[in-house]
């Protein structure tokens, strides 16, 4: 459980698994008590566990000291729900008001949702100093100094909001993908949506687990599989370099040409 801390401060309710999980709670300093309720430690140890976490009105940002990169953001929800853990593993986290958690992200309460739905959270708040910090710790008490120094140079010195943090229109992103030819395309669709190569098969990546060219292959392979089928059909620009490419890749995804799918198909439909 919590080590003890009683200040009064509403906090998220956790239900540990056995004796498997010991986390530590630290105040931060009164500048950063506006925007943060405490910091907290959590240990796991080998084996698997579960935590039950009954949420109330406070944002936590989840870090951890094994995981380079590592950052998630848990919003408020209405219902409790768990989370199945497998230790030995170290998470850290910041317990946000939500009430202003925006102002110390200096992103609207839509981006932060936005980050839970596939844009990473370090590149998405601009926490990469954070996280890089949580990096550095190795004990419990070296929490609240370490977030204390980091959590004020960030509000101090605010970096600007990334158009990455921009929800994408995906429909004008899958369009955009189906029209475009061979690797420079896919530079080009990023670019077009202001992010990077790496952000963009990031955030395509978490919305559809794959990465942007294999969702590429599938949506021109769905658009020929209709041409085919189609009972009178006009060639379409499918992104295809030519009529080669094209039935290489069909075979490569589907095992046949596009000869013998067409075949396959006026078979199968003339059979009563």
């Amino acid at each position: 459980m919590f080590s003890a801390f009683d200040d009064g401060l509403p906090l998220q309710l956790y239900q540990l698994g056995a004796d498997k999980v010991q986390c530590f709670r630290f105040a931060p300093s009164e500048y950063l008590k506006p925007y943060i309720h405490y910091y907290w430690w959590l240990d796991i140890a080998a084996g698997e566990t579960t935590l039950e976490i009954i949420p109330d009105n406070a944002i936590d940002l989840v870090m951890s000291p094994d995981i380079a990169d590592f950052s998630v953001l848990y919003l408020p929800a209405s219902e409790k729900f768990s989370i199945s853990l497998n230790g030995p593993i170290t998470y850290v986290g910041i317990s946000f008001r939500a009430s202003t958690a925006n102002t110390f992200f200096n992103v609207s309460s839509d981006v932060m949702k936005d980050c839970m739905a596939g844009i990473g959270a370090t590149e998405c708040l601009r926490i990469e100093s954070i996280v890089a910090g949580v990096q550095q710790l190795n004990q419990p008490e070296d929490i609240a100094n370490t977030l204390d120094a980091l959590a004020t140079a960030r509000l101090e010195n605010m970096p600007a909001i990334r158009k990455s943090a921009i929800k994408l229109n995906i429909e004008k992103v899958l369009a955009a993908m189906q029209a475009s030819v061979g690797p420079s395309g896919m530079d080009a669709i990023a670019s077009r949506f202001g992010l990077s190569d790496r952000q963009f098969r990031r955030i395509m990546g978490s919305l559809f687990g794959y990465g942007p060219k294999k969702i590429q292959r599938v949506m021109r392979l769905q658009a020929s599989l209709k041409e085919i089928l189609a009972a009178n059909s006009d060639t379409q620009q499918d992104g295809f370099y030519d009529q080669a490419h094209k039935i290489k890749e069909i075979r490569a995804l589907t095992g046949l040409t596009p000869g013998e799918i067409k075949k396959m198909s006026e078979i199968y439909n003339s059979m009563d």
